[in-house]
């Protein structure tokens, strides 16, 4: 009986493990088979960047819709505007009003579906495009911390390389990252998953700082401060608004002070522009959008 007893709890786990691999049999027979498919197509080799390639002057979108590969209709419809070298511009807009969608077309990561994505009034080259990729650093709304050394995660764009300490403190002190002037280990401080030991607001900056180590040309922040509280991300945009201008800028934001000391705003709503300007004229109108669309789902609701 005393046997049993012991052995009855580990019975009962190896019956629930093999429900569970009989239960996830056919999704992973057909992952198997698609991945024996992709492995079957011949893939080109990678485009090599054009060492040559900077961003001189602005990004354009000239009616530029987009659709998901799985979607029945364009999330945007017709966009048309130009974000100048240097500019610090600020898209607001609901959820699902295109915002991201906007950032993956501005980070070279998605064409369009139709008009033209334009650098310096002209479309890419391949070799261009794959160059432009490489100048844009992304901050999101969570970013993935592995388990390593504070260095190690800053660097993380050129992994596989030897990080350079002076880059990294650079990239930390651009990105107020206090922390590495602070503690004896500096730069080899040890991070646990997901950023364990770094405070929320810590996390966020070092993801903002192995977005400058790439040393990018454009900055894109998509909703990267949304899940801070106020003063944790007043304190981040303070450091934002203090980088150096010629880094063109772009803040994708639910909460409006976070955009109010953009040199420009754009307004997004159904994958349209509704409206484009200086802070002080478009976040009137929007708040008072907001206010007339929440007093009309209360009445809706009534």
């Amino acid at each position: 009986m005393l046997v049993s007893w012991r052995v009855l709890p580990l019975l009962s786990r190896s019956l629930s493990c093999l429900v569970t691999i009989r239960s996830m049999r056919y999704a992973a027979i057909s992952c198997l088979e698609r991945v024996e498919d992709v492995l079957c197509v011949p893939v080109d080799a990678p485009v090599e960047p054009d060492p040559d390639f900077t961003l001189q002057k602005d990004i354009a979108f000239q009616d530029v819709s987009f659709r998901y590969p799985t979607a029945a209709d364009d999330c945007l419809h017709d966009l048309c505007f130009s974000i100048e070298r240097g500019a610090c511009v600020g898209i607001i807009g609901q959820s699902g009003a295109g915002k991201s969608s906007i950032a993956a077309i501005l980070s070279g990561l998605v064409q369009p579906a139709s008009g033209d994505f334009l650098v310096d009034g002209r479309a890419l080259t391949p070799a261009e495009l794959a160059a432009y990729s490489l100048q844009v650093g992304y901050v999101p709304q969570t970013s993935y911390i592995m388990p390593g050394t504070l260095a190690e995660n800053v660097a993380f764009s050129q992994w596989g390389k030897p990080w350079d300490e002076e880059r990294v403190r650079l990239a930390c002190r651009l990105a107020a990252l206090d922390i590495v002037d602070s503690h004896p280990l500096g730069v080899g401080l040890p991070i646990g998953d997901q950023g364990a030991g770094l405070s929320g607001g810590q996390a966020q900056r070092l993801s903002i700082a192995r977005a400058l180590y790439a040393e990018p040309q454009l900055l894109l922040l998509d909703e990267a401060t949304s899940s801070l509280d106020s003063a944790i991300e007043a304190a981040i945009m303070n450091t934002i608004y203090a980088l150096p201008k010629t880094l063109t800028t772009v803040i994708i934001a639910h909460r409006l002070s976070t955009v109010e000391r953009c040199d420009k705003l754009l307004w997004i709503d159904g994958g349209k522009i509704m409206a484009g300007g200086a802070p002080e004229v478009i976040l009137p109108r929007y708040r008072e959008y907001l206010d007339a669309s929440a007093a009309k789902m209360m009445e809706n609701n009534k």
